[in-house]
């Protein structure tokens, strides 16, 4: 169960304060990793630098045979992940799979579908952006996409938010 979610309903902003509501019950457990913004385009590389630091060490050290590209936006971010694994010689074979999670994703769904080796489709994220309805449309259309380019697609798990807040 997601017991470590909160979704939170932006009240106000006041200044660089703002004020939520919190829309389910939940236990918080640790650090908060991420923070989905609908509808806002936040300019920031898909790969950080820490990323690309982990990659390069960590990465070639257990020669990682798969990528999960988080929040991939564009073909250039499948590209640029790319570079990165061949300049690190040992991951040349690593296959990337970019993960679809907002609608900057989607918008450049087809592109980024050329450029990686897989997909995978962040049913709670698209969520957020898209209503329920849009996304089971878009996965649908997706996997076909997938099927037809003969390239795996991985769906992830509903989470309690898209059947406990309808």
């Amino acid at each position: 169960s997601e017991t470590t979610s909160v979704w939170l309903e932006v009240e106000e902003v006041k200044g660089d304060d703002v004020i939520c509501i919190s829309r389910n019950a939940a236990t918080l457990g640790g650090p908060l990793f991420t923070l989905h913004v609908s509808q806002v385009h936040i300019d920031m590389p898909t790969l950080t630098e820490k990323d690309k630091e982990v990659i390069s060490t960590w990465g070639v050290q257990n020669k990682i045979d798969f990528l999960s590209l988080s929040y991939c936006r564009h073909a250039e971010d499948v590209r640029q992940a790319r570079e990165l694994l061949n300049s690190c010689g040992d991951l040349s074979q690593t296959q990337i799979f970019a993960k679809i999670e907002n609608e900057e994703g989607l918008t450049h769904f087809d592109e980024i579908l050329q450029e990686a080796d897989g997909i995978i489709l962040s049913r709670g994220n698209l969520g957020i952006d898209l209503p329920p309805e849009k996304v089971f449309l878009f996965q649908k259309a997706a996997l076909y996409k997938c099927n037809m380019a003969g390239k795996p697609a991985v769906l992830t798990r509903v989470v309690d938010s898209m059947t406990d807040n309808l």
